[in-house]
C-alpha cells in the first residue's frame, strides 16, 4: 500500500493569509515548492496538508488542490479552535500555541487524522510532539532562533521560546537548506551528524527568468526608472538596512551614481513600521528622493524588477539560504551579496561578495556595477547557475529520506 506523508504547511497557510498577493517568505516559498514537486515525483503516494483550524485562504487551497488529487487538507492544532488562539496565532507569539501542542499534547496536529500517517515532515521548523510514534523529518532553514545570527542572550519570554525551539532535536531526520545551516545546527545542538543532510531548495524557473521592460513600463508600473538597485524581502534588523542606505548615499554622491535609485520590494506590511524606518533613514541621509519602498508584489512583477535592475544588493548579516540572490541570477541580473552565512553558496562564482558591516565596501561594488552598465548582465550564466537548484532535486532527496525511515 502506498505510504501517506503529512506535511505541516501551517506557515504557508499563514503566509497566504497575511500576504495574499505577494511575498510568502523563505519558509512559505520552500513549503509551496516542495509540496508541488513531491506530488509530481510520487503521484502514487498520499499527501496530507496540515493546516490550522478556521477559514482556509483560497490561495492555500488552490496550491494544495492543484498538485494532486491524492492530497487532503486537514485542519488541526489550537489556532482557530476558538477566538483567543486565532488572535494569538496572528501575532509574533504564535509559537506559544505550538509549544502547548507539542509539549502538552493539546490540539496535537497529528491527533485524529483521517488516515494513518507514515511520515510527518515539519516545514515550520518547530519541535515535533514530545510523545509521538510517527517518524518525523524537520526542514531546518536557519538557526537564528538559537542565536546563530549573533543576537544577544534572550530574557523573559524570549528565553522560554529559545529553550522550546531547541527541542527540535527530537526529530528523526534533519534537512538543512544550506551547508551553512548544517554547520550551525551541528555547532549549536548535540544532534548526531548522521541524522543531518543538506538539501538545497529550488526556485520557480518558469517565473524567474529574464523579463525585460522599457523604462516607460518601469515608470508607469512601479514608479522607478533605470538605473536602479534592488533589495528584496523586508529590509529590517539583520537584513542590514542602515549599511545599505549608508552605502547608497556614498554612491549617490559620486559622479556615476547621480542618476541611480534604490528600490525596496517585499511584504513590509507584516512588520509594522519597517517601511517608515527606511524612509526616515533615507531622509536623514538626504537621499529620500532616490529611495522608493515599492512594497509587496507578485512573483511575475518581481521577475521584471529583478531583470531590469542594475543589480540586487543584499547585504544581509545572516541568511539560511538567500532566495533573492538566486532569483536575481536566474533573471540574468548580478547580485551583490554578503560574504557571510549561506549567501556565497547561493551565488557561487557569479556573485560579488562584500563585507556587510562595511558600507564603503558595499558602495564600491555598487559603483563598479554602474560604471560597467549597460554591459555586465548574466543572461546566460545566471540562469545556467540557477538551474542547479530545482524543486525536483529537492523532492527526490526528501523521498529518499522518507523511504529510509519507512524501510
Amino acid at each position: 500500500m502506498p505510504p501517506t506523508i503529512a506535511l505541516d504547511l501551517r506557515y504557508l497557510e499563514a503566509a497566504y493569509r497575511n500576504s495574499p498577493g505577494g511575498g510568502l517568505g523563505g519558509m512559505g516559498v520552500y513549503s509551496r515548492g516542495l509540496w508541488h514537486a513531491l506530488a509530481r515525483k510520487r503521484p502514487d503516494w498520499g499527501f496530507l496538508a496540515v493546516g490550522d483550524r478556521g477559514l482556509v485562504p483560497s490561495l492555500f487551497r488552490e496550491t494544495v488542490d492543484a498538485s494532486t488529487a491524492a492530497a487532503t487538507i486537514v485542519q488541526r492544532g489550537l489556532a482557530g479552535s476558538f477566538p483567543f488562539p486565532l488572535r494569538l496565532a496572528e501575532t509574533r507569539c504564535n509559537w506559544l500555541l505550538h509549544m502547548l501542542e507539542s509539549e502538552l499534547g493539546w490540539g496535537n496536529p497529528l491527533s485524529g487524522l483521517p488516515t494513518a500517517v507514515d511520515v510527518l515532515h515539519g516545514l515550520s521548523q518547530l519541535p515535533p510532539a514530545r510523545s509521538r510514534k510517527t517518524p518525523t523529518v524537520t526542514t531546518v532553514y536557519d538557526l537564528i532562533p538559537l542565536g546563530a545570527a549573533g543576537n544577544s542572550t534572550p530574557s523573559g519570554l524570549a528565553r522560554v521560546r529559545r529553550r522550546y525551539l531547541a527541542r527540535i532535536g527530537r526529530a528523526d531526520r534533519f534537512l538543512c537548506i544550506s551547508e551553512s545551516t548544517r554547520r550551525d545546527l551541528l555547532s549549536l545542538t548535540d544532534i548526531c551528524p548522521s541524522r543531518v543532510r543538506v538539501v538545497y531548495p529550488g526556485i520557480e524557473h518558469a517565473t524567474f527568468r529574464p523579463v525585460h521592460c522599457t523604462p516607460d513600463e518601469l515608470r508607469d508600473r512601479y514608479g522607478i526608472e533605470p538605473p536602479y538597485f534592488l533589495n528584496v524581502g523586508v529590509c529590517f534588523g539583520r537584513k542590514n538596512p542602515r549599511a545599505l542606505l549608508d552605502a547608497f548615499s556614498r554612491v549617490v554622491s559620486a559622479r556615476e551614481g547621480r542618476e541611480a535609485s534604490l528600490a525596496f520590494v517585499g511584504p513590509y506590511h507584516v512588520i509594522p513600521g519597517s517601511a517608515q524606518r527606511i524612509e526616515r533613514e533615507a531622509n536623514a541621509l538626504h537621499i529620500a528622493d532616490r529611495v522608493k519602498v515599492i512594497g509587496d508584489v507578485g512573483e511575475d512583477h518581481l521577475a521584471r524588477l529583478y531583470t531590469n535592475a542594475a543589480a540586487l544588493v543584499f547585504p544581509s548579516l545572516y541568511e539560511g539560504f538567500g532566495y533573492p540572490a538566486l532569483e536575481s541570477l536566474a533573471c540574468g541580473t548580478p547580485a551583490i551579496v554578503s560574504a557571510a552565512s549561506s549567501l556565497p553558496e547561493a551565488v557561487g562564482p557569479l556573485g560579488r561578495l562584500v563585507d556587510p558591516r562595511d558600507p564603503a565596501d558595499i558602495a564600491r561594488a555598487m559603483s563598479d556595477r554602474l560604471r560597467e552598465l549597460p554591459a555586465g548582465r548574466l543572461d546566460v550564466e545566471g540562469p545556467e547557475w540557477a538551474r542547479r537548484f530545482s524543486w525536483e532535486k529537492t523532492a527526490s532527496a526528501c523521498v529518499e529520506v522518507y523511504e529510509d525511515l519507512l524501510s
